[in-house]
């Protein structure tokens, strides 16, 4: 049966018209709920969302499915449906809610402010180390409302710091997280895949890998971390996470398509968990080389969980022509899932 479909006689916010969601993805609510938080005209758009809610079968259960189609000259419509998502990884509505202005910014949805940012009352403020050598490293830390909080290093991929990762630190600071973008990149940022695949491959490892345990290093001692740390890399940024994780004392490791080629014995001294996040398409953490670490980890008897997203490429980068609303979104949500309890905070 064909989801029921809800008219609404209202127009959305300036600037978001660009927002065009034509078809169900694999993502499900958290893009649903990002969608439905767009419409303006509160009382109508509150109104139709709880009569779409209520007439959801188990809805506090499964979550309720809400998609906003949205162009120039058509009409506003609501669609609902119910949750695809396995049971395990169905947030409860309550949960939804709180978090679906925050994810408006993981998923660049135009003309929505995170709620992260408003809960953690200013944008993220800028810190910095020195290297050897005084070469120095810059960084921007996002706090939570409660502290001492655990700490979360974010490693950019090869499009270096830009805004996105920024927008991730913000999700971790609302979910309970001290968190830290790093810039191992010097300021420097691509526009797009072939910059961003220049930029990872002049990248001096060596001196990322010092600047990451330093990072690290630095996190703990703070007077708001609470000692327990996560770390969350992407491309590149994702091997140097392993990496830099490995006799670290993190408690969790979360792997956005990297190709991780660490020796079985490096990575038997990783000690959290670990959560991996794989494109099925991508030419560089391809499905050998995933295949290949997961052997790798199963000798080492670590405690890991892997996800792969069928036809995608790497996909949580808005600048990336790969990028993908809804497996980001899925993604996110199952690594916070796993994050939380792993760093000692309530699911």
């Amino acid at each position: 049966m064909p989801p029921r479909q809800i008219s609404l006689p209202t127009r959305v916010a300036a600037g978001s018209s660009r927002l065009k969601v034509a078809g169900l993805t694999r993502s499900a609510s958290a893009l649903a709920w990002v969608s439905g938080c767009t419409l303006r005209n509160g009382a109508q758009a509150i109104s139709a969302t709880r009569k779409t809610a209520s007439a959801t079968p188990r809805a506090e259960r499964a979550g309720v499915l809400i998609r906003l189609w949205s162009d120039s000259d058509a009409s506003q419509s609501l669609w609902h449906g119910r949750s695809k998502l396995p049971c395990a990884e169905r947030p409860s509505m309550t949960r939804m809610i709180r978090r679906r202005d925050a994810l408006a910014g993981l998923l660049a949805v135009p003309a929505v402010r995170t709620a992260s940012a408003q809960a953690t009352g200013a944008p993220g403020q800028r810190v910095s180390i020195t290297l050897p050598g005084s070469r120095v490293l810059a960084g921007r830390i996002f706090l939570p409302e409660k502290k001492p909080a655990p700490g979360a290093v974010v490693v950019h991929d090869g499009f270096g710091a830009i805004a996105a990762f920024d927008q991730i630190a913000e999700l971790l600071a609302f979910d309970g997280f001290a968190a830290l973008v790093v810039d191992l990149l010097d300021g420097r940022t691509a526009r797009d895949d072939a910059e961003a695949a220049a930029l990872a491959g002049g990248l001096d490892l060596a001196m990322a890998r010092d600047a990451l345990g330093q990072w690290f290093d630095w996190l703990r001692s703070r007077d708001f971390c609470n000692q327990r740390l996560a770390s969350v890399g992407f491309g590149i940024g994702a091997a140097l996470s392993v990496t830099v994780s490995s006799g670290a004392r993190v408690s969790a490791t979360g792997i956005y398509y990297g190709r991780i080629e660490d020796p079985v014995d490096r990575l038997h001294d990783i000690d959290g968990k670990i959560i991996g996040h794989f494109a099925e398409r991508d030419t560089w953490a391809t499905p050998i080389s995933r295949i290949d670490l997961e052997l790798r980890l199963k000798r080492t008897q670590r405690d890991f969980q892997f996800h792969v997203y069928p036809g995608a490429g790497g996909f949580a980068n808005p600048l990336s022509r790969n990028y993908d609303r809804g497996d980001a979104a899925l993604a996110w949500n199952r690594t916070v899932a796993m994050f939380k309890p792993a760093c000692g905070l309530a699911p």
